[in-house]
């Protein structure tokens, strides 16, 4: 059993008749996802670049980082040069039903995960302050 009992990473789609399959991003992965958009875009301020553009690349990026399992065809191919951009959007929404999903089983399974160690630590103290006193600053504390 794991650490969130039912709500697996890895996914399974049809999209007219082509089987895709792969595994749902870890934050971690998200981050290197960031990291290839932004290398794909030049690295250019997102200010510039249309959101259909900066859209466009995201689901890209995302669909070749997760899908392993694509049909023969496909294989070795970047979801960007596949000339046909509706079948593209297929197996987005399919695979972006299919995320939200597994986010919601995530939510739905959320536990605090305490690590060993991080049990056996003292409770942090609050980084409030304990004196309510003030501190001239810096003006005040440099004699005439």
């Amino acid at each position: 059993m794991g650490l969130f009992p039912g709500v697996e990473r890895e996914f399974q789609f049809e999209v007219d008749g082509h089987k895709f399959g792969g595994r749902f991003p870890l934050p971690s992965d998200r981050r290197n996802i960031d990291i290839l958009i932004s290398r794909r875009l030049g690295g250019v301020s997102l200010d510039s670049i249309p959101n259909q553009t900066y859209t466009s690349e995201y689901v890209f990026v995302t669909l070749n980082y997760t899908i392993s399992d694509r049909p023969s065809e496909l294989e070795g191919l970047d979801f960007a040069d596949i000339p046909d951009e509706n079948f593209t959007v297929s197996v987005w929404k399919e695979y972006s039903k299919l995320e939200k999903a597994y986010q919601a089983g995530l939510k739905k399974n959320n536990r605090t995960v305490v690590s060993t160690k991080a049990s056996a630590k003292q409770p942090r103290q609050s980084s409030k302050s304990l004196s309510s006193k003030r501190v001239p600053d810096i003006a005040e504390r440099v004699p005439d």
